[in-house]
Formats: structure tokens, sequence, C-alpha cells
């Protein structure tokens, strides 16, 4: 559930700010209310992180988990106030040390839930499912694989979003016996966000040894292997020995620090013929792995889309189709982008469903429908696992882009400014680096990950320019997606040409986007009293009579209001 790792996520900001707040603002606090944060609050926090952490007996219902967050909201609320009052008190002539409708403090912090979270293995193709449209794609990766120098080491990445294929396409490669094809060893790693050069050692030691029945468990037998210093020794016997292609399924952005000290070790080491075949959506992974030309991973053809589609919406290929599920099943297919797993993700939904459920799957929200039709694991399993490697400060960044409409043209430097005036980048936290720069490499970070495309950046000769062109991101419609389902519960958008008469749900948020508000419509009082925690409010494509003067002092806490442009 997104809206328990929001909570897990804002607990643990709060420890840390609740310690800061101590040390920082003793000399002010009174006696009795040092007291009870120390006696009271304090041992509290721990508590109810670890009860959020552990798996209950039960699911804890919406509603209490709602009130869990409101409190916590409260309370950082509380510390806010505590920052206020000492910084006047704290600055000669009672001024305070900001303006807090000029600063910000949108802290959207999201830390997975359970440390054990389950790998998932792309969809498609897993399980021996049909792999459908990846046959020219197959046979391009053999003939780069097959093209290098048997005496080279040859790594192969196949990069691209989560849930295009990556592995399902790896799989055809690895699972294939056509004849001048051929290895002695065909091993297959899924690597998780702990592994290491010693894992690396024992996968490789452990699946010859099996593969070969027993030939190497001599190796395995070792006292001193697998080690760091012996890893060469323990696995150069079996790849100077067998022909091998290897897949490391998954390597994420995470295990870059030991990528580089993997490949050259791998390069020093002597072999028969070894290739390599790595999946992954960071191009930084990519760029660090190969030493043959990485393949970026496209979608699937609209006509592969519609197979995958109907299998699984139709199941047996006798199965009666009626015409009203063609036509709205293309339409559903359209959606998919090429994106295999939304394919079977969506055919799955609408097997042996009414008309409502496929016009829902053509026409609603995709992060709605996953909701609301446990589609979580299918759809986003591969998203989460890169989201959950981030750090807390890159994930706040990342959450920030469910602001914006889909599809928009986001200026990266007008985006690395709001991070900054959010406080979701602060320079104090980084030492002498200026807080633009750390945007800067935030921007890359997410870029590498998949998560922000760039559409277009200034050129050497155009940023000499006085004036160059802003470089403008993109987040993909998928990512879009899953970003809606994360901050679901955190970020409030009220849009009134759409649906003026929305009830304002319970649960307090803090994000507050309003829409398409003019003079004519009612404000809605349940909006007024539910954004009075917002840490920030936006208003786009709102008619400058609207009563900002009302809505202004209401939003106590919110450390900016936006009034954005109408082209937004």
């Amino acid at each position: 559930m997104a809206g328990k790792a929001t909570a897990v996520d804002v607990l643990r900001g709060l420890k840390r700010r609740f310690d800061r707040c101590r040390r920082q603002y003793a000399p002010w606090l009174p006696w009795k209310l040092d007291e009870a944060l120390s006696v009271g609050v304090n041992p509290t926090l721990p508590l109810l992180q670890d009860m959020l952490l552990l798996p209950p007996p039960a699911p804890v219902p919406g509603d209490e988990l709602g009130t869990i967050k409101g409190a916590l909201y409260e309370l950082e609320d509380l510390l806010d106030d505590l920052d206020e009052h000492a910084g006047v008190r704290r600055r000669p002539g009672g001024r305070p040390t900001w303006k807090r409708n000029n600063d910000a403090e949108f802290k959207l912090h999201h830390q997975h839930a359970n440390p054990q979270h389950e790998k998932y293995k792309e969809m498609v193709g897993v399980n021996g499912a049909t792999i459908i449209g990846r046959d020219t794609e197959k046979q391009y990766l053999k003939d780069l694989l097959s093209q290098s120098n048997p005496d080279d080491l040859s790594i192969l990445p196949i990069v691209g979003l989560p849930g295009l294929g990556k592995t399902s396409l790896a799989r055809l490669v690895f699972e294939d016996k056509e004849e001048g094809w051929d290895f002695d060893l065909r091993i297959w790693i899924h690597v998780d966000d702990n592994f290491d050069l010693e894992k690396f050692a024992v996968c490789i030691i452990s699946e010859a040894n099996k593969l070969m029945k027993g030939k190497f468990s001599h190796i395995l037998n070792r006292s001193d292997c697998p080690s760091y210093l012996k890893f060469k020794d323990c696995i150069e016997e079996i790849l100077s020995s067998s022909s091998c292609l290897i897949v490391l399924d998954g390597l994420l952005y995470a295990n870059e620090h030991w990528l580089p000290d993997l490949k050259y070790v791998l390069g020093e080491t002597k072999h028969k013929c070894t290739r390599f075949i790595v999946t992954t959506s960071s191009e930084e992974v990519a760029q660090v792995m190969h030493t043959v030309p990485s393949y970026k991973l496209g979608g699937l053809s609209e006509d592969d889309c519609w197979t995958l589609f109907s299998e699984k919406a139709f199941g047996s290929r006798d199965a009666t189709i009626h015409s009203w599920q063609t036509k709205i099943g293309k339409a559903i297919v359209k959606r998919c982008m090429g994106m295999p797993i939304l394919a079977q993700s969506l055919g799955l939904m609408v097997q042996n469903q009414d008309m409502e459920t496929w016009l829902a799957a053509g026409n609603d929200e995709l992060w709605e429908l996953v909701e609301r039709h446990s589609l979580e694991r299918e759809v986003f399993s591969s998203f989460k696992q890169i989201y959950y490697d981030m750090s807390l400060m890159l994930k706040s960044c990342f959450l920030y882009l469910s602001v914006f409409p889909r599809g928009s043209d986001i200026d990266k430097d007008e985006l690395i400014r709001q991070w900054i005036a959010l406080d979701l980048i602060n320079s104090s936290r980084h030492g002498t680096l200026p807080a633009f720069l750390h945007g800067e490499m935030f921007i890359e970070a997410l870029v590498s990950r998949s998560f922000l495309q760039i559409v277009n950046t200034s050129s050497v000769t155009e940023k000499k320019c006085k004036n160059p062109p802003p470089t403008i991101l993109k987040v993909h419609s998928l990512v879009y997606d899953f970003l809606r389902y994360i901050a679901a519960d955190d970020i409030f958008t009220l849009d009134y040409a759409k649906s003026p008469n929305i009830s304002v749900r319970n649960q307090p948020f803090r994000y507050a986007v309003l829409t398409n508000y003019s003079w004519q419509a009612k404000m809605h009082e349940d909006f007024i009293a539910k954004a009075k925690a917002a840490k920030a409010a936006i208003f786009r494509n709102c008619e400058a009579t609207m009563p900002t003067a009302d809505i202004f002092p209401i939003l106590r806490y919110s450390r900016t209001q936006e009034l954005a442009p109408k082209h937004w």
C-alpha cells in the first residue's frame, strides 16, 4: 500500500527533524514541553515505525492509516512552529529569518516498508509464457555477440524502461538452441540490490557445478573462496575450461559501485568464450559495463500488443469474440504504448468481464485501475524495485514530478529551482556543493533510471548565447502513472473542468493542486479545510478573480503557493 510507505517515510523524516530540533532549540523550549517531547514523543516514533514495518496479522485499514498519517503531519507542523519561533527569537529585532510563503517544506519521503521486498521478474515470457514480437531483436543480439572475437570478453547491455520486456528478450537469446549458438554453460543470475562480487562468484560457481554434475565442487569447498582477493582465481578455472553464456538480469543503479571492479576482473580472467547479457533500466550501468554497443529496447508494434492482449483477454483461440470487445480492445491496446506488461495486465483485467470493465480499461487513469483491480504486482513491481533503491532525497524530488499534468514539457532549470524552493534540495545538507549542482545530479540520476526523458537540450553553441533555449524534460506516461499511484495519498488534485462536485477524501494531503477554478464556481469547503495542513499549494489555469486572498491565510502551513502560467 502506497500510503503505508508514505507514513513510514514521514516517520523517518520526523525522527531526524525531532532530534535536530531538540538539540538546536533546547534553550528556548519550555521545560515541560521539552520533557513531554523527550518522554512521550521520542520513544514513540521508533515503536510506531516498527509497527508499520512489521507484517501485521491483517492489513491496516485505510481510515486508521489516514489517522496515523494525520497525526504524523500534525507533529511535523509542530516542528515547523518550533523552527519559526526559534527563528524569531534568534533574529535581532524580532524579525523572522524567513517568510513562510517564500520558502517551502514539501516533504514526501517514500521508503520501502519492507526491506525484504519481493524481487519481481518481468511478467512476459516467464513461467513458460509465449514471447511475442521479439524475433528480430533476438537475432540482432545474437549477431552482435557472435561477431566478437571468442578470446575477447563480450558484455552486451539491454537497456529500457521497466515493463518493456528486457528480461523476456534476454530469455529468448538465452534459451535459443540454434546451430552455431552453442555453449557449454548457460547461467542465469537475477541480481538484487545487495549483490556484490562475492555473491556473483557464488552464483557462477554453484550454477556451473550443478550444470556440470559436481565438476567444480572442489572450488566450492575452498575455505578461502569466494572472497574479493580470490574472486578471479575462483571463476577463472570455470571460464577458461567452458564456453559460457551468462545473463545478469536486473542490474540496478545501486549496483554501480562494484560494477567497474567486476568488469575489470572479468577482463583480466582467462576464458574460453564468455558472452554476457546484462538487462538494466540504467543507462549509466550500461555505460559502465558494455564492451559491445548497448541495445536500447523499444516497444512492441500495435499488432503484437493486440496479440498479447487477446491471449489474456479471450483465453482460448476458440473463444467467441464480440464486435464490441474488438472495438474497445483495440482502444485499450493503443494506450499500452508498445509495453507488453500493460497489454498482458489489461488483458487479464478484462477477461470474462462486462462492457463496463472493458470501457474502464480503455478510459480510466491507469494508476487508478492498478489500485482498483490490485494490478500493482503486474504493472509496477519493476518500477518499485528501482524506486526503493533511490536515496530519500532523490525520491522526494522524483515524487514532486507528479504535480505536473501528464505529458508536460518541464523546464529543467525551473524544476531544479522549484526543488530548492520546496527544500527538497537544501545546500546545507551537501557541504560546499551548491544545491543547484545537486539538482543537476538528481536530473541525471532520474534520466539514467529511465524515470525522466530529455526531449531537447542546448547545443554547445546555443549554451554560449546570452539566452540559450531551455532543456526540456518529460515523464514517460507509464512512469507518470507510477508516480500518481505512489503519491496518491499525499498529492490531491481538484480539477473543476472534470469533476467540480468531487468530494474531498478524509485523509490529509501534503500538496494541493487546484485546476480550472473560476469565479463562478464555489470553492469546496472540505478542500479548504483539508488544505490547511498542506505544505504547498499550486493553482493552475485559474481565473485571476479567484479568492486567493481568502485562501492563502487558511493555508497556514503551506510554505509556497504558486500561481502557475495559464498554459501549464
